[in-house]
């Protein structure tokens, strides 16, 4: 095997600087004393926005390994990675397990694969009952199918299932058991039946990944994008036990012991 080359996204620097008094302006104050994080930042094309007394302080977050959150390029590799995910049952696809180089992505440590659980029966990780406290699939967090694709990737998820699930199946019977090819074949028959239901966006001629139409249907329950912009913020305290507990919580599920 060959070292996969590139690097794993982690947050490389977090700069904050101070604005100037002389530079607020009466609309500024208004929004300070409104307490609105969200339309300062814009104002100042800020990442994060913060306030301390009556200072107010701009940030600014620079992924490393070429990882950048506005490349439509590295999202639409992040939504292959999901896909291929759904399929082979992957329950740990996390900013570790894939590089990137010059924005295109690569899967690393794929052996948490092709697992007769890794998906509910239902489709739907919140609503399967929790292991030891734990969603079922802790290692990716991913909760929700990908709510956007694209054409190419429709076509491909299509011909995988309408002409190719008996060449799939006779490809795998060397490597797994009868339950986990069972499995991959249910997990496929639901991702396509996903990308021709009214939950997912098939993006039009011009769109990509980060166009408006994609981005307000993105979260981190459905898009490692998403989750990895949440992860990987710097301001994010308690990185991914955070966000397991946030996801324990929403599916309201115990704390493991």
């Amino acid at each position: 095997m060959d070292m996969a080359e590139g690097k794993s996204p982690t947050v490389q620097t977090r700069e904050v600087k101070e604005v100037l008094q002389t530079d607020i302006t009466a609309e500024v104050r208004n929004l300070m004393k409104a307490n609105n994080l969200k339309a300062l930042a814009g104002l100042y094309d800020a990442d994060f926005i913060e306030m301390k007394d009556d200072r107010l302080f701009t940030g600014k977050t620079t992924f490393s390994s070429g990882f950048n959150p506005a490349n439509a390029k590295s999202a639409e590799g992040l939504v292959d990675l999901h896909i291929m995910d759904i399929i082979t049952g992957q329950c740990d696809r996390h900013p570790g397990n894939y590089k990137v180089k010059n924005g295109q992505l690569k899967a690393i440590d794929n052996d948490c694969s092709f697992g007769v659980n890794a998906l509910p029966e239902k489709g739907d990780v919140k609503k399967q009952r929790a292991l030891k406290g734990f969603i079922p699939n802790n290692g990716s967090l991913m909760l929700r199918m990908p709510p956007v694709i694209n054409q190419s990737q429709r076509e491909q998820i299509t011909n995988l299932y309408e002409k190719n699930r008996q060449a799939l199946q006779e490809g795998l019977q060397v490597h797994l058991t009868d339950k986990e090819i069972g499995a991959t074949m249910v997990r496929l028959e639901k991702l396509y039946r996903h990308i021709n239901s009214s939950d997912c966006y098939v993006l039009q001629k011009g769109e990509n990944f980060l166009s408006e139409n994609a981005v307000n249907r993105l979260d981190p329950n459905n898009s490692y994008w998403a989750r990895e912009l949440m992860v990987l913020n710097p301001d994010q305290t308690g990185g991914w036990n955070n966000l397991r507990k946030s996801y324990r919580q929403s599916a309201a599920l115990p704390n493991p012991e």
